[in-house]
């Protein structure tokens, strides 16, 4: 990106930090599309779940008697979105400002400066927080609301299980079912990891359903209820609706800029590979848009096309930009150092094993005891919970694995410690359970990863630009994308290592 291209993105930033009608960061949309569009978007996508919520309480056949015990539930919750709009407002300007120049310099692939690494840190984690304490006390009203409706409601909110819808004429049903129960296995570690609502929460705890629910009981609603339906329609005196609207969407956006400029950075494409990109992107996109318009009236042929994208693709990339793909996740920081693609799926990076087994193995008993429960319940933070037998089995190997370390010499220690890492080193069920999805989908010939991270306008468009700076000789640096902080999982800094990188591969 030029010099002049930066300053427009910085200029940007400032009008929308300033309240003035301009879309966001770099165009958090683009420049033709205008800031009511945005705010259209908002109000239609609010009215739509709220109708939804008012539509869903009236089908539901509450009693009376449910409806005002659930009513004082409802008004816990209409507090609590109030206080979360509150401070998320505050929280906008500086997210926009602070990650604008985090995807500036992520633009360039020449490492972050340390200001710009702490303060995307720190609002991050405030972000997090905000959001999970949020999610924590509605899981806690949740719980109470749902055990005041009976088994038949509760079957009538179940939400749909994540499977897979193919066409009628597919005879592989045992791949179809394997697809299916892989994606459901999925859906319930990433909810174990990071707790959401369900379908009790998000109909019966979203102020519109107060007014059902007030209808049924015959009551009136509450202070917290009228001032959580006046947000939800007009945002606060400090934070209209329609200026929230327009943060929102640009630091959505910054976030998908700066998801894409890692990708790219860790690709590191010649010239050569982005405009053959770019030139199959440009000729599949378009029959691809007007795919979409047939609709439900041929959904195989979008798939066949973004397949076939896909596929095209991979013959682009070399072995190891492919490997990339495969174990990239959209975030700030990507789970595994990307400097060298080339080795990644080929050697493994065990360094926070090795860590571990060498605290482990000089520990006392109580000590090692400590490390190991520490071990167990940051695996269980990272790839979701262990069954009682798993964790029993998990424990037994870090236990044994430590103490076969105490008994070596240092010098056998030194020589063993590689294998006794693997050994250690936690399983990523996760990746693991990604990696069966998009063999599963390719067999169905359903489009995977490459069409999840690089067929979008915004990728492409950052694509364009990328290959732009190789034209001009400006030859990006292979920053290492790990040493700056992660908005998903950035963690205090009493936990990160001596080296600034987080300890992410500790078992």
């Amino acid at each position: 990106m030029s010099m002049p291209s930066l300053r427009r993105f910085l200029s940007a930033l400032m009008l929308v930090l300033a309240g003035l009608p301009v879309v966001g960061p770099a165009g958090a949309r683009a420049e033709d599309e205008p800031a009511d569009q945005i705010r259209l978007e908002s109000q239609t996508s609010r009215q739509r779940q709220a109708k939804r919520a008012r539509d869903t309480v009236r089908d539901l056949g509450l009693t009376a008697k449910q409806a005002r015990q659930l009513l004082p539930i409802a008004d816990q919750a209409a507090a609590l979105h109030v206080e979360a709009y509150e401070q998320e407002a505050d929280l906008l300007p500086g997210m926009i400002e602070v990650f604008g120049y985090f995807a500036l310099e992520d633009s360039l692939n020449q490492g972050f400066s340390a200001d710009v690494e702490r303060q995307t840190g720190r609002i991050s984690h405030q972000a997090k927080e905000v959001s999970e304490q949020l999610t924590e006390q509605l899981l806690a009203l949740e719980e109470q609301a749902a055990a005041i409706l009976t088994r038949a409601q509760l079957d009538y909110l179940a939400p749909h299980r994540p499977g897979l819808r193919v066409d009628q004429g597919n005879a592989n049903a045992e791949a179809r079912d394997h697809l299916a129960t892989a994606r459901r296995e999925l859906d319930r570690i990433n909810r174990e990891i990071h707790p959401r609502l369900g379908q009790v929460g998000e109909i019966l705890l979203h102020p519109a359903a107060a007014i059902p629910l007030c209808k049924i009981a015959d009551r009136r609603p509450g202070e917290n209820i009228k001032l959580a339906l006046h947000v939800q329609e007009n945002g606060t005196e400090g934070c209209p609706i329609a200026h929230y609207d327009l943060q929102s969407a640009a630091v959505k956006e910054l976030r998908g800029r700066i998801n894409n400029w890692n990708l790219i950075n860790g690709l590191h494409l010649d010239g050569e590979q982005i405009e053959r990109i770019v030139a199959l992107y440009d000729h599949v996109a378009p029959k691809v848009q007007e795919a979409d318009k047939r609709g439900q009236r041929n959904p195989g042929g979008v798939n066949a096309l973004r397949v076939a994208y896909e596929r095209s693709v991979e013959g682009v990339l070399n072995t190891g930009q492919r490997e990339v793909l495969a174990v990239y996740k959209a975030c700030l920081i990507p789970p595994k150092n990307l400097k060298d693609p080339v080795r990644i799926g080929q050697a493994t990076d065990n360094s926070g094993a090795e860590r571990w087994i060498e605290q482990a193995r000089k520990a006392s008993d109580d000590r090692l005891a400590k490390l190991v429960a520490h071990a167990l319940t940051r695996e269980e933070e990272r790839f979701g919970e262990f069954t009682p037998t798993e964790r029993r089995k998990r424990e037994a190997v870090l236990l044994a694995t430590a103490r076969e370390a105490a008994a070596m010499s240092d010098v056998d220690f030194e020589v063993n410690k590689g294998d006794l890492a693997e050994r250690v080193a936690p399983f990523d069920r996760i990746q693991a359970l990604k990696g069966e999805i998009n063999a599963l989908s390719r067999a169905e010939g359903l489009p995977g990863p490459i069409c999840r991270f690089m067929f979008t306008e915004l990728f492409i468009d950052q694509l364009r630009e990328r290959g732009r700076q190789l034209a001009e000789g400006i030859e990006p640096q292979k920053a290492d994308l790990a040493g700056g902080p992660q908005a998903e999982t950035y963690q205090p800094p009493t936990e990160v290592q001596p080296s600034g990188q987080p300890n992410r591969h500790d078992p």
